[in-house]
């Protein structure tokens, strides 16, 4: 495209779509939560936990469809900070299960109180229902890990003389 073009919607496409909502989200979750317990970041990863508490990491992975050492790594912030607990999980004694303790319930909670309005808003902007939009993502979100888990390394495109 040209730097005088305008991009119309048969010049875009469903990745860049997905990445300025990404980053459209993260403008309003960043205001949003100004001043909250947690970043938007924490947020989306205390909602995944508590969501499916108890729960493995794997698990947490798997639904966020975040690398197992990112999880591992907020995993060990959050045991740190107190907010959650952490136990052998009973049917298979090599992994273990993490839920939210009292204290990381109430920063979600607190949180959720400044989510809500911004969630709110978005919702009542939407053209499509709800649940349709929601259907939509959720199959996105399978592609685009599909996709990721079966892409091969790229191989470099840059010209060498």
């Amino acid at each position: 495209m040209g730097a005088k073009e305008k991009a119309d919607d048969s010049s875009t496409s469903v990745l860049f779509e997905t990445w300025t909502l990404m980053h459209s989200v993260g403008e309003l979750l960043d205001r949003a939560l100004a001043g909250a317990s947690l970043n938007s970041d924490e947020f989306g990863f205390y909602s995944a936990v508590y969501d499916h508490q108890p729960v493995t990491p794997n698990a947490i992975a798997e639904l966020a469809g975040m690398p197992a050492t990112t999880v591992s790594s907020y995993l060990n912030r959050l045991l740190a900070r107190g907010d959650i607990s952490k136990v052998r999980n009973p049917s298979d004694g090599r992994s273990f299960l993490v839920e939210l303790t009292p204290q990381g319930t109430r920063a979600l909670h607190e949180t959720w109180l400044r989510f809500e309005p911004a969630q709110d808003a978005v919702i009542q902007n939407l053209a499509l229902p709800l649940d349709q939009v929601i259907e939509t993502m959720k199959r996105l979100t399978e592609a685009v890990q599909t996709a990721a888990q079966s892409a091969a390394p790229a191989e470099s495109r840059v010209v060498r003389d």
